[in-house]
């Protein structure tokens, strides 16, 4: 009984990969006209002020001059992609919590304090950090079989605009998963999934003439805006039961930095001096 109690406790690897891609795809394209005359002035303009201007970034056909055009034709297309891959790794031990943070604390502005009778008084503001980035967040359980049972909350989090001005409220993008689900070890399983696609399309022009299919589309303005979002996290758990098993997690961690993996010329050296700086003897024949 004693030998039994006297074990030591199981460790667990986590291992999540978070893979996520983003595609923004947007074309804007359209005709400007503004005619002057000595008793009339009018035309089709998309920007708010009136002499026509052309659209930047983008390309443009100007008829007239540059200073004062009469008609600008613009067009513009931009695609983007982002991929972001991310794959934390953290052990812990049997039953017990485990915290990964990777990324930013970001200052937000949660309430803001000044004298009313001393108008010259600086204003006080109370700030929070909100962390954000990657965080990891686990708990372990381990059975006599090998099945782990894991209560996991995986965040990816990261500003999306900055605040300005004397206010710090920045807008933060959130996708965050709380779930809780039982896996055998060494077996990768799908946390959670999400693919969301956004199309936009604002179309601008003469009332009469935009209801002509080509007409329309070519005197007016037209933006079409599309963007997709998948994001897919893996998780994986090792079981660590004795030493043998943390040298194996160790090596397997260390075989994807690319940077610590030794390089031909070190282990031709090792080799040299192995065996005195002589080329080693060639393998017998068995026959």
């Amino acid at each position: 009984m004693l030998r039994q109690i006297d074990r030591p406790p199981l460790q667990v690897m986590i291992n999540a990969t978070i893979v996520e891609v983003t595609l923004n795809d947007s074309l804007r394209y359209g005709v400007q006209v503004f005619l002057k005359g000595k008793r009339f002035s009018g035309g089709f303009v998309n920007a708010t002020e009136i002499p026509l201007a052309p659209s930047v970034p983008g390309l443009n056909f100007i008829v007239g001059s540059l200073a004062d055009p009469k008609v600008v034709l613009d067009a513009l297309a931009d695609v983007t992609e982002v991929k972001v891959v991310s794959s934390p790794s953290v052990v812990v031990v049997d039953n017990q919590p485990a915290l990964l943070k990777v990324g930013d604390e970001v200052p937000i502005s949660t309430q803001q304090a000044t004298i009313l009778e001393n108008p010259t008084a600086p204003i006080v503001s109370s700030i929070r950090f909100r962390d954000t980035g990657v965080i990891l967040k686990v708990i372990p359980r381990v059975n006599s079989t090998g099945l782990v049972t894991m209560d996991i909350e995986q965040e990816i989090s990261a500003v999306v605009n900055q605040a300005t001005g004397p206010t710090l409220t920045p807008t933060i993008s959130q996708r965050q998963i709380a779930s809780t689900i039982s896996v055998y070890s060494g077996q990768m399983v799908v946390l959670g999934g999400l693919i969301s696609e956004q199309r936009n399309n604002d179309k601008g022009g003469v009332p009469i003439l935009n209801q002509i299919p080509i007409l329309g589309d070519i005197v007016g303005s037209t933006n079409k805006g599309l963007k997709r979002t998948e994001l897919i996290v893996f998780i994986r758990p090792q079981v660590i039961r004795d030493s043998r098993d943390a040298r194996d997690v160790a090596e397997e961690l260390r075989s994807r930095l690319k940077s610590m993996a030794p390089s031909p010329s070190t282990g031709a050296a090792r080799r040299s001096q192995s065996t005195g700086g002589k080329d080693p003897a060639p393998p017998t024949n068995p026959r």
